[in-house]
């Protein structure tokens, strides 16, 4: 019979990698996502009522926004959609957030992109 020479060191390191990887935000947030992934995956049915589809979508998009800004408390950031909220109250303009891109509108657009940038965003001028 063949000889294993990691067996024993396996559930050591299955233990150690658990410990590890449990209070890893970036871990955390991909096997939650993955998560949310296979659930919508596993979905057979599709509404035919319009107003229940966006509902779903809004819904979707809630917790995936809720998975990012997890991530980012743990990582010490702050929450996506507070940012793009007090940058916009700040300046007085308009503007969005879609998959992790804060699109601002406004006279204060290129400042408003070099600070985000400086702290690590992917940030862009709307409609450019």
């Amino acid at each position: 019979p063949a000889i294993d020479p990691f067996k024993p060191f396996l559930a050591q390191l299955q233990s150690r990698h658990e410990a590890r990887s449990s209070k890893d935000a970036e871990f955390v947030f991909i096997e939650d996502r993955l998560a949310l992934a296979k659930k919508l995956m596993n979905e057979k049915t599709v509404s035919l009522n319009e107003a229940d589809r966006r509902a779903e979508h809004a819904s979707i998009e809630g917790k995936q926004l809720a998975l990012e800004n997890t991530r980012r408390k743990a990582k010490g950031e702050e929450p996506l959609k507070e940012l793009a909220k007090a940058l916009k109250q700040r300046c007085g303009t308009g503007g969005s957030l879609k998959d992790d891109v804060i699109e601002i509108q406004g006279d204060h657009v290129e400042l408003l992109i070099a600070e985000l940038v400086k702290k690590g965003f992917k940030a862009k001028k709307s409609g450019g």
